[in-house]
């Protein structure tokens, strides 16, 4: 019993004496966060072709310069590699166009410029991944995004960051049509190709912990 307490007071004595002599850091190393966007999607570009019910067949192609707004929300859970990288895992709800909404879920690196975490500093990111479809057919589809943004820091683990960003997704929308005077959504062994490619400009504004 006595060697047992002398052991333990030995292993205690030794982890005090090394947790003492780590460095105490001046940022978390897991992070978490929510993130809110404002999407102006100012270029898109789209080609729709398929069997109509009548048998015909149906070929439209083009591009649309039109401004349309949509919003995102998203959550993020990360690591801080250092004071000046955090690698991230992001996911939500974004959407893409009228009647289109995706689940996106991305890998975000987020590079800090400053060398002190407890300040107020500049940011950029890059952003990867795919947007999981929220409509009958669960498709996938690749998006990017890259941006910067200045970090507020409200408290050692708090910040406040404002953003700006461009993203591009490349999708596959549903296509309806018109049968018997309603409008219905075109099955997909009548389909040949659907897809779209939209650009847009982000605004954001996020908590992170």
């Amino acid at each position: 019993m006595r060697k047992f307490l002398l052991i333990s007071v030995i292993i205690a004595s030794a982890v005090m004496d090394a947790a003492a002599d780590e460095p105490v850091r001046d940022f978390p190393r897991f992070t978490f966060g929510l993130e809110g966007n404002c999407i102006l999607s100012a270029i898109s570009y789209s080609h729709i072709n398929y069997i109509a019910a009548d048998g015909y067949r149906v070929d439209r192609r083009g591009s649309d310069c039109r401004p349309a707004v949509n919003g995102e929300l998203l959550l993020n859970a990360g690591y801080n590699i250092g004071r000046h990288m955090n690698m991230a895992l992001c996911f939500g709800i974004s959407g893409i166009s009228r009647g289109e909404t995706v689940m996106p879920l991305s890998l975000r690196l987020t590079f800090l410029f400053g060398r002190d975490p407890l300040k107020a500093r500049w940011f950029s990111f890059i952003d990867g991944g795919t947007g999981i479809g929220t409509g009958t057919v669960a498709r996938f589809s690749p998006v990017a995004k890259i941006g910067a943004g200045y970090r507020i820091s409200l408290t050692k683990s708090a910040k406040l960051d404002f953003m700006l960003s461009l993203r591009s997704i490349y999708t596959h929308p549903q296509i309806t049509e018109f049968s018997e005077g309603d409008m219905v959504q075109v099955p997909s062994d009548r389909i040949r190709r659907s897809q779209a490619f939209y650009n847009a400009v982000m605004l954001g504004v996020g908590l992170n912990f």
